[in-house]
């Protein structure tokens, strides 16, 4: 492995690892801040239809997530040296180990049992790549112009 091939890798642990980071601190803001969960609890939930209230909120959070993950996205576009799905992989391993590094194992038999922790962890391993093989969708039809 080359230095240059290095940087190129410890830049994508960094996207990686910032764009964890900002998604972390946007949802910690965010459940406090914002309604759409008590309402879609009131719409859904509360009148007996918990699943359409998970699909709604599922739905909602993966939106959200995509948002969060296009800076990075766009990032890993106009640097060109980092335009290659494996340094989007690196990344989203690197936002991976960022998300769940603190988390208890002795708690995980617990967590594997429950559905928002798969749901948690299928968006956080695909909002990145979703979010970049669409800015890299916009960005080739961009040029063609």
């Amino acid at each position: 492995m080359s230095a240059t091939s290095s940087v190129k890798y410890l830049v994508a642990i960094i996207l990686g690892l910032a764009y964890v980071s900002l998604a972390i601190a946007f949802w910690g803001w965010y459940v406090m801040n914002h309604p759409i969960n008590e309402l879609l609890l009131d719409i859904f939930a509360r009148q007996g239809h918990m699943l359409l209230y998970r699909a709604s909120i599922f739905a909602h959070d993966a939106l959200v997530n995509l948002l969060l993950a296009a800076p990075a996205a766009v990032a890993f576009i106009k640097i060109n040296a980092l335009n290659n799905w494996k340094y989007v992989i690196v990344a989203v391993l690197s936002a991976l180990v960022g998300s769940y590094w603190s988390v208890d194992l002795s708690a995980l038999p617990s967590l594997l049992q429950n559905w928002s922790f798969w749901a948690g962890l299928c968006l956080s391993i695909f909002s990145l790549p979703i979010a970049y093989l669409a800015a890299k969708s916009i960005s080739s039809k961009a040029k063609s112009r």
